[in-house]
């Protein structure tokens, strides 16, 4: 927008014309007593269409176009205008004269406009006036009358922010030239630390070079330009050491529409990041106009170059002399949007091609924001460090971004443990030094602590913790076990951190939400999450993986109402058969969950049975009580009538609850059940065996063995083969 002052008259008025994208304004504004002069002088003014002459030519068209005059307020801080009891009232009385498109002159039309605004000690008002002509492109403006009314008192004076506008605004297209292609230029941008640009070549990239800026000329009826690119390599077949050079490479334009990008934006320039091995950036750009007599369709201006190419010297093209990021593996992607804006992302990996860091741009802010991803010793990503902008908008790999100790933050900031101490949790992660990366920009030291002006100051502390912290299960699964928010206070280690549970629901459980068609619990697992807040929640999925419940879970420790199943008694103590038998005293079968093992003392032989799961534990201070009861039976043999051997059994028992670390919570774990006696026909009644625990949140490992014991099986071995003690054995004599 282009702006001139002059004085006409003893009034001052300000004229201003503007074009963008086929809107033109062609506007003359008077301010304050200006206005009032005009009245008393009896004067007036022309408004007239800048491109008035041309209307009949046929080298443009409008899609809208009007006169205007306007009565309004110029822009003030927080509205601090002119304060009064009541609202301001301001009328103007014009007389418009307006002017067909040929020059006549028609009929005057008077206009009265009606401003009010009000600034208060609570709130503010604002409602301005105008009148349009449609099709109106030359109009004179006189004042006939002005009139100021402040809390019942009138006058002729106004302040000097009050304005009245008068112009004609047009929705134009020009017709395109399709006979000048645009002229295009390079030149070579390279990026200080601190966001300062500089050229560092033309035609050619540098070793520093981050972008290569494009510009070309402007076109006559251009609406908006396309700019296409490509890049092909110059590296030959016989001698790579030898680059081929633009005349040696074939390329027509059939070859640049089968691999070539395009961008449509009003700009006459564009900025291409430096994204490319060594070779030749080709690039065309042509304007793109509208036919006058259907603006809906596009028309195209010629290419700048292209045309009849057929190797890379016929086109402009720019040498691309050094790689970007050599001897890194890198991944570029682009979004584009309308008028050639773009978020670009960048990802940067290790020689194992896991992502080290991703640096993203978009064009609204010219930033560059950093994000790293650090890795434990087997290749987890286990540290996700947050996003940092930089003054640099280049795109390129910021090494040494964020430290811990002056050292780049590595597996050894959080994945080595004192192994001379035990202990079951993970040691926590170091922070990150406050001075550089993300550990300056989330803290105190990330803005000016002096200035109010600063928004820096809004952004959250982390005190070193600007990340995330992820531990996963030692099992090898790769399910997660903890992980942590950002910042100190829920950092890994604080107590604040989520906590995931993967466990087995009760076949009872299952039966009381769902009813008894809901099938066998093996089909099914229970997930159990602890928030920051210390809140459980607890889902059920089915053998597909798909949740088909979900609640929270626990005693409401908090100040809101509990449910009503928890008030009127429905939470009780509940009894699980963790054998899942089909009743409580029968015998093993295949259906239950003692499972048959080989203990491998006798072979192959099935001789023990045992149990393996999953108790989650929702509150802390639970009070769980454990019975196993067994009746150990006998064995025994008759021959002919004759009694034989008999022989009661006698087993060794093992029972075994352990938290997530391992540590033992029964107090009696191995007993011997059942009594040796050789020849006795009954064995000792039911055993019964109690455990009474209190057990804090989380996860427990029930466990329970139970084999034959070795002692009684010889002694009984001894006596059965002897042939004194036993009737039935075969006399070989």
């Amino acid at each position: 927008m282009k702006f001139s002052k002059f004085a006409f008259c003893l009034f001052l008025m300000i004229q201003s014309y503007s074009l963008f994208a086929g809107e033109v304004d062609w506007s003359t504004q008077i301010e304050g007593n200006s206005i009032g002069n005009l009245y008393t002088s009896g004067q007036s003014f022309l408004v007239i269409d800048g491109d008035f002459q041309q209307l009949q030519s046929g080298n443009f068209v409008d899609a809208n176009s009007f006169g205007y005059v306007q009565l309004g307020l110029n822009d003030k801080i927080s509205m601090d205008y002119e304060y009064s009891v009541s609202p301001i009232d301001v009328t103007v009385n014009l007389l418009i004269t307006p002017y067909s498109n040929t020059g006549s002159i028609l009929t005057a039309i008077p206009v009265v406009l009606n401003m009010q605004y009000f600034h208060g000690p609570t709130n503010n008002l604002l409602d301005a006036s105008d009148f349009r002509m449609t099709g109106v492109h030359k109009f004179k403006v006189k004042v006939t009358g002005v009139q100021v009314t402040v809390d019942g008192n009138s006058s002729t004076t106004l302040k000097d922010y009050v304005y009245l506008k008068s112009g004609v605004y047009a929705d134009r297209y020009y017709n395109l030239d399709l006979v000048n292609p645009p002229l295009t230029a390079t030149q070579m941008v390279a990026y200080s630390s601190t966001g300062i640009a500089s050229q560092v070549g033309t035609n050619a990239t540098t070793s520093n070079t981050d972008e290569i800026f494009v510009n070309w000329s402007y076109i006559t009826g251009a609406e908006e330009y396309e700019l296409e690119w490509t890049w092909v390599d110059n590296y030959s077949d016989t001698n790579i050491g030898i680059p081929l050079s633009a005349g040696q490479i074939p390329f027509t334009e059939n070859d640049f529409k089968r691999n070539s990008s395009r961008i449509r934006t009003s700009e006459n320039s564009f900025r291409i990041p430096h994204i490319f091995a060594k070779g030749y950036l080709i690039y065309r750009v042509r304007a793109v106009g509208r036919w006058l007599d259907d603006l809906e369709i596009d028309k195209h201006g010629i290419w700048s170059s292209g045309a009849g190419a057929a190797t890379v010297s016929n086109w402009t093209y720019v040498t691309i002399t050094s790689e970007h990021e050599g001897g890194k593996n890198w991944q570029y992607q682009s979004t584009y949007a309308e008028n050639g804006k773009k978020k670009e992302v960048t990802q940067y990996f290790d020689g194992t091609l896991r992502g080290r860091q991703t640096v993203t741009r978009m064009t609204s802010n010219n930033q560059s924001v950093v994000g790293e991803t650090i890795y434990d010793n087997e290749g987890r990503g286990v540290i996700q460090i947050l996003p940092v902008p930089q003054d640099n908008p280049a795109i390129q790999f910021y090494g040494s971004i964020n430290n811990a100790n002056s050292i780049p933050y590595n597996h050894k900031n959080f994945d080595w443990e004192d192994t001379t101490v035990a202990q079951c949790e993970s040691a926590n992660a170091d922070p990150l030094d406050q001075n550089i990366g993300s550990g300056l920009y989330y803290s105190v030291n990330g803005y000016n602590q002096t200035s109010d002006q600063d928004w820096q100051k809004y952004v959250p502390e982390s005190d070193g913790y600007a990340f995330t912290q992820i531990e996963y299960t030692p099992d090898n699964t790769g399910r997660v076990r903890r992980q942590s928010g950002v910042g100190a206070t829920h950092s890994m280690g604080s107590g604040q951190e989520t906590e995931y549970y993967y466990l087995q629901p009760s076949q009872e459980e299952l039966d009381r939400l769902f009813g008894y068609k809901v099938g066998y619990k093996t089909r099914y697992k229970k997930n159990m999450v602890v928030d920051a807040n210390g809140q459980v929640s607890v889902s059920y999925l089915d053998a597909q993986g798909r949740v088909i419940a979900s609640a929270l879970a626990g005693s409401n420790a908090t100040a809101f109402d509990s449910l009503p199943s928890l008030q009127n008694g429905n939470h009780t103590l509940t009894f699980t058969d963790l054998l899942n038998k089909t009743d409580v005293n029968s015998p093993d079968t295949p259906l239950d969950d003692n499972m048959l093992f080989s203990t491998g003392l006798h072979g192959s032989i099935e001789d023990g049975l045992k149990l393996a799961t999953q108790i989650g534990v929702i509150d802390d201070n639970t009070n769980y009580d454990f019975v196993y009861t067994i009746t150990p039976d006998v064995y025994s043999e008759t021959c002919n009538g004759v009694n034989g051997v008999s022989y009661p059994y006698v087993y060794n028992l093992t029972l075994s609850l352990k938290d997530d670390c391992g540590n033992e919570v029964f107090t009696t774990t191995s007993q011997v059940i059942g009594q040796e006696s050789i020849g006795a026909t009954t064995n000792v009644a039911m055993q019964t065996i109690n455990e009474s625990v209190s057990l804090n949140q989380g996860s427990y490992t029930l466990s329970k063995i139970l084999t034959v014991d070795e002692g009684a099986l010889q002694n009984y071995l001894n006596d059965y083969l002897n042939p004194d003690n036993n009737a039935c054995l075969l006399d070989t004599s």
